[in-house]
């Protein structure tokens, strides 16, 4: 598609080859993207899914952060008992 727009763009004449190699290339686009179809994903099960990954992280970064604070109540109470 792009040597085609290029070509027109170039010498300003957009010539029947340029004009059949483009519909050729759209028509082609067209067969590809209607052979898609939305209806072969279950959009459901792709949110509960994602709702599932979601909380995992979640839970995840609540886990490292609570971990975090540990250790540094840790690090603070064995400072403070080591040098007593």
């Amino acid at each position: 598609m792009y040597l085609y727009i290029e070509k027109a763009r170039n010498d300003n004449i957009i010539t029947i080859e340029e004009l059949e190699g483009f519909r050729k290339l759209m028509d082609e686009y067209n067969v590809a993207v209607r052979g898609i179809k939305l209806d072969k994903f279950d959009f459901d099960k792709l949110h509960k899914d994602i709702k599932k990954e979601l909380q995992k992280e979640l839970v995840e970064e609540m886990k490292e952060k609570e971990k975090q604070q540990y250790r540094s109540q840790l690090c603070a109470a064995y400072g403070t008992l080591h040098r007593n």
